[in-house]
């Protein structure tokens, strides 16, 4: 991904939030950030933590869990496949996340 691709993926998200659900889009932007930039952009202990909070019970601390998933996703898939994954979709909060892969990725 470059520069340019993660500063428009960005911006779009930044646009989407004001629209709707601003706590997964908060989320969906530092897991972007986070996956893009790295240990630049948070620490280990950060970055754990939100890959756990998708299953806090308050619903708020889950919403950005996914939100940091699916950013980390969105950066992590375009490398595998050297294209743009499609835009994601806000998930319902019902929706079950396995960041089990996220923890295995390289560099992290």
């Amino acid at each position: 991904m470059t520069k340019d691709e993660f500063e428009e993926i960005l911006s779009r998200a930044e646009a989407t939030y004001a629209e709707n659900a601003p706590l997964y889009w908060c989320g969906f932007r530092r897991g972007l950030r986070r996956a893009f930039l790295g240990h630049a952009a948070s620490s280990q202990i950060d970055h754990f933590a939100w890959l756990d909070f998708y299953r806090d019970a308050d619903a708020c601390v889950a919403e950005l869990g996914r939100g940091y998933i699916d950013g980390l996703e969105a950066v992590v898939a375009h490398g595998r496949s050297g294209r743009r994954k499609a835009w994601p979709e806000v998930r319902p909060a019902s929706s079950a996340t396995d960041p089990g892969s996220l923890l295995d990725s390289a560099g992290e």
